[in-house]
């Protein structure tokens, strides 16, 4: 079985966790030891609001966060 390893980043804003997002597919795709299963970026609106994108919805099977 290989082993599965969790990471988490905190950032600045929404644009930079799209950036961070886009680095990492890109090394998803170049080495064949990183293996993205999902992504998840979670923030607070202006009005206070917790929102989550992810790169995957387990409910509908899509995603919105890589976009």
């Amino acid at each position: 079985m290989a082993s599965q390893t969790l990471v988490a980043f905190v950032v600045s804003n929404r644009g930079r966790a799209h950036e961070l997002f886009q680095i990492l597919l890109r090394q998803d795709e170049a080495d064949d030891g990183v293996k993205i299963e999902d992504a998840v970026a979670a923030y607070k609106t202006d009005d206070g609001k917790i929102k989550i994108e992810q790169t995957t919805d387990a409910t509908a099977g899509e995603g919105a966060f890589g976009g």
